[in-house]
């Protein structure tokens, strides 16, 4: 197979960077200009879950929103950090109808020293989506002692 270009001296790099170039096989098509790539600018995946004893941040790792027949199809987590900084996991299911926040651990499939679990158990967890944007208004966390603590979750995908 013929070869379409030939090297240029190093003395002539620096002309080759701004278009210097020979072909040897004037027959051959000129190489096709890259396509422009879009640049979509996206916002940061982020969680909070606001609570009385302050904000619990996560950044998800897993963010699907599927619209199920009428009803969001949701599955979020991700690790984070407590309002005092402790470690957490947060793993937010609409399937499930539950948020657990998983404290001493920031991985999935870990087992935390603690947790706090909204929805099954604790009450109603009326949830909103809008776009890729996920609220729940009102939840009550419940610990493992059985407190009860209100609060609210936002999630941006």
């Amino acid at each position: 197979m013929p070869r379409r270009w030939i090297q240029l001296p190093a003395a002539c790099s620096l002309v080759f960077l701004f278009g210097c170039h020979t072909a040897t096989d004037e027959s051959a098509p000129a190489p096709a200009a890259a396509a422009p790539q879009a640049v979509a600018a996206t916002a940061p995946r982020t969680g909070v879950v606001e609570t009385a004893a302050g904000r619990y941040r996560f950044t998800p790792s897993t963010c699907a929103i599927h619209d199920g027949n009428g009803a969001p199809d949701i599955e979020v987590g991700g690790p984070g950090t407590a309002p005092d900084g402790e470690r957490i996991y947060v793993e937010f299911s609409s399937t499930a109808r539950a948020l657990d926040i998983h404290l001493g651990v920031d991985t999935p499939f870990a087992s935390p020293e603690r947790s706090l679990r909204a929805g099954v158990g604790s009450g109603e967890m009326p949830i909103e989506v809008t776009g890729r944007t996920i609220r729940v208004a009102e939840l009550e966390l419940v610990d493992d002692a059985g407190s009860r603590e209100a609060g609210s979750l936002l999630i941006e995908c």
